[in-house]
């Protein structure tokens, strides 16, 4: 017959694989070989031959996740931590892996109600399909815009803004160059008749100098001519 424990260890967990049967510190052996008189002792994993185990009969709440029921315990996964529904392998979730095939409905709920979409994806589909009915086109916002009009083709709006600068420096200095060309051109011209006016300047001809005799008493004296000598 296996000793009290006087420790509050039992089984493989003590020296002398003490039962917890008598012991002060409660009568179920856990599964880890600890004494005491709470669920988590007395209900799943519990060992039965060093102590007392709860009723499989008394369906007890998963508190380590695991589910099913054993000579000494019947776990559900109903309102655990982990999640309320019962797999094929005895584990509690939420997921399609614990809710779907092989599920343990007598362990807790199964089946995921996947009929029902979340409230985004409710809204947006209403609001495609209410676009699609009525035909009415939704505005997009400037980003997927530009997306859109990228992916279709066309030029966004940042490259036909660079293409119009671009257009509008070139016409300027283009119209800068032609400026510029006139007034060479016209200050050439000028130049050109200077050089023909001292072309046609002959200094050897005689210079007619107009000379007038004093004033005589009784009138003057008409203007007279006078050629210089020629300088040659």
């Amino acid at each position: 017959m296996n000793p009290t424990s006087d420790d509050g260890n039992c089984g493989s967990n003590s020296q002398v694989n003490s039962t917890c049967l008598g012991s002060t510190y409660g009568n179920c052996c856990s599964t880890k070989g600890y004494c005491g008189s709470t669920t988590a002792y007395c209900g799943e994993g519990c060992q039965l031959g060093l102590g007392n185990c709860n009723d499989a009969s008394i369906q007890t709440i998963s508190t380590t996740g695991s589910c099913g029921s054993t000579l000494t315990s019947n776990v559900t996964c109903l309102d655990s931590t982990y999640g309320d529904c019962c797999s094929t392998r005895g584990y509690c979730g939420g997921t399609a892996s614990y809710c779907g095939t092989g599920c343990q409905s007598e362990y807790g709920s199964c089946g995921i109600d996947l009929s029902t979409p979340s409230s985004s994806t409710s809204t947006s589909t209403s609001t495609s399909d209410t676009s699609s009915e009525t035909g009415s086109n939704t505005a997009l916002p400037t980003s997927l815009a530009q997306d859109s009009d990228a992916s279709s083709g066309g030029l966004s709006t940042g490259a036909i803004a660079g293409i119009s600068v671009g257009a509008a420096v070139g016409g300027l200095s283009l119209i800068a160059l032609l400026l510029w060309f006139l007034f060479f051109r016209r200050k050439r011209s000028s130049q050109q008749e200077d050089v023909k006016e001292d072309a046609n300047w002959d200094d050897t001809k005689p210079v007619m100098i107009q000379s007038q005799s004093l004033l005589e008493m009784d009138g003057r004296e008409a203007p007279r001519l006078y050629e210089l000598p020629d300088s040659r």
